[in-house]
Formats: structure tokens, C-alpha cells, sequence
């Protein structure tokens, strides 16, 4: 993956109230009995079921995101068992991260293994409200190592608030050696068009030099796909955030995602920073 190093505008929001997102803390919509998983959820056992919508119809610029997060996992088998949508609307996508890679997967009916230590499951629909569907059924099976690979110390955020302060680590600890942590903001798990969220950053304390201890920021965007996708790599890369670079605050549309990397073998005080997210009015909220 080509890291793309663009400074990015400070963004300071003034008299705002913020909720606290805590790891793994979401506020989330939840399903009917038919659909048995819930949006903002993070798996931990080596082997799970997502099951969203699979018998009932979604909704337009709908946005629910999952991760699988499995002590010393190397890889996973994902088993796509029911896509009741056509399989180039992309409305599912998977990414799983190592420490220096990514590795991106559009699932199809099958089973198919992808690298990585930690994964993100991402479910979105495009705005356009001739084109709903139903959702999906999926299995994973994490492969692991006797060994540890991933500090403990790593932590998963996702937070659905509109606003949040949310802090790593927290109670004024520092961060330990070999973390990936993430972080993942979805405002009400649905996308308005003309959405922004905002961030500031009130501590952005990292180790390390050469980008060793790195935070990668990836915006959620339609730009390539209707339904849309992460900016990962080639043009529509994900930004930085390293000790050797002065990028210090983003904004942005859509659902934004944090990677957080941990390797330079220092502590540092990590990062705290609050959000909000400017969310326009509809039509249909004023009747």
C-alpha cells in the first residue's frame, strides 16, 4: 500500500458538548429478529456468524461496520453462504490489516482465505432508491500462532455518536510495542449526503521516527463505487499521521476509519481528540 503523506487541514470546533466512546461502545441500530447481528459489533471468538438483513430488504445509503478481532490471528477463512444482492453492487467488503499491509477482499459465494491479524466487515448500500436488496450471511474462522503477535494492549473503537471524545490509551497511561488498534466512526450508521465530520486533536504524542509508531486515516467515500469504499491505496489513498509529519487534524465525509500502529519499541502518551459531525437536515425530517 502506497501511504500518501498530504498535510491536512487543522480543524478547532468551539463550544460543542461530546459523549465519551469508550472501546467496543456503540450506540447501535438494532435489527429485527431476522437479522441476528447488530451493527458496531467486534468478535472475539475464532470462529463467528454475520448475519445482516439476509431476508429482508435494506435501505438506501445504509452504513454498519463489524470487526474481527482473534488473539494471534494470521488469517481468516471467510465463507460467503447468501449475497441477496447482485454481486457487482460491492455492498460487502472486507479489509484486514497487518503491520505493514492491507490486504482488501469484495466477497463472492464461496470460501476464500486473506491475511491479517485483524479484520473490518463492512456492509453499505448506495443512495440510489430503485436499487434495495437484501442483505448477507457469512462465516469466519480465524487461523492463529502459538505465538503472540499483536500487543494485548490493542483496542477497538466504534463510535455511532454524531459526537465523541475518544482517547488512546486512556486514564493517562501510554501505549505499548506491536499495537493495531482501531477506530471507527459511523455517524447513526447511516450516510447523508453532505455529511462532514470534523476532527481536533487535543494530544498527538507518537514514538518513534521513519513513521514507526503511524496512524493511518481512511475516509469512507462514493467517489469509486456507488455503495462506496475505504481509501486505501493508488489515487484515492489513506493519509498519515506520524511523529515526522505536522498532520494534525481532518475532515472529511462519510464514515471515517483509524488505524493506529505501534512499532517503534517506545511508549508515548498516544493520542485524544474529540469529533463532530455535521449532519444536513432533510426534507422528509421537516414533515
Amino acid at each position: 500500500m502506497e501511504i500518501n503523506c498530504r498535510a491536512i487541514k487543522l480543524l478547532i470546533l468551539l463550544g460543542a458538548t461530546f459523549l465519551f466512546a469508550s472501546p467496543t461502545d456503540s450506540a447501535s441500530i438494532v435489527s429485527d429478529s431476522k437479522s441476528p447481528s447488530r451493527c458496531g459489533q467486534v468478535l472475539t471468538s475464532n470462529y463467528g456468524i454475520i448475519s445482516y438483513k439476509p431476508n429482508e430488504t435494506y435501505i438506501p445509503n445504509e452504513r454498519c461496520v463489524w470487526i474481527i478481532r482473534v488473539e494471534n490471528a494470521t488469517s481468516f477463512d471467510f465463507t460467503f453462504s447468501h449475497m441477496g444482492y447482485p454481486q457487482n453492487d460491492y455492498n460487502t467488503k472486507i479489509i484486514t490489516f497487518e503491520f505493514h499491509s492491507l490486504h482488501e477482499y469484495w466477497p463472492s459465494l464461496g470460501t476464500r482465505n486473506i491475511p491479517g491479524n485483524v479484520a473490518v466487515v463492512t456492509f453499505s448500500t448506495s443512495s440510489n432508491p430503485n436499487s434495495v436488496h437484501q442483505g448477507f450471511t457469512m462465516t469466519y474462522l480465524a487461523i492463529t500462532a502459538n505465538e503472540p503477535i499483536i500487543s494485548p494492549a490493542s483496542t477497538d473503537y466504534i463510535s455511532s455518536y454524531r459526537e465523541a471524545y475518544i482517547s488512546h490509551p486512556s486514564n493517562g497511561a501510554l501505549y505499548t510495542n506491536n499495537e493495531i488498534n482501531l477506530i471507527i466512526i459511523t455517524p447513526d450508521f447511516i450516510h447523508v449526503p453532505g455529511t462532514t465530520i470534523e476532527l481536533n486533536f487535543t494530544r498527538l504524542e507518537l514514538a518513534g521516527d521513519n513513521c514507526t509508531d503511524r496512524i493511518l486515516v481512511s475516509a469512507f467515500n462514493t467517489d469509486l463505487i456507488p455503495s462506496g469504499s475505504w481509501s486505501t491505496g493508488g489515487d484515492d489513498s489513506a493519509q498519515v499521521i506520524c511523529n515526522d509529519h505536522g498532520t494534525i487534524g481532518l475532515g472529511t465525509f462519510d464514515m471515517m476509519m483509524m488505524v493506529f500502529i505501534t512499532q517503534s519499541e517506545k511508549e508515548a502518551a498516544g493520542i485524544e481528540f474529540t469529533y463532530s459531525s455535521d449532519i444536513p437536515i432533510l426534507e422528509s425530517d421537516l414533515i
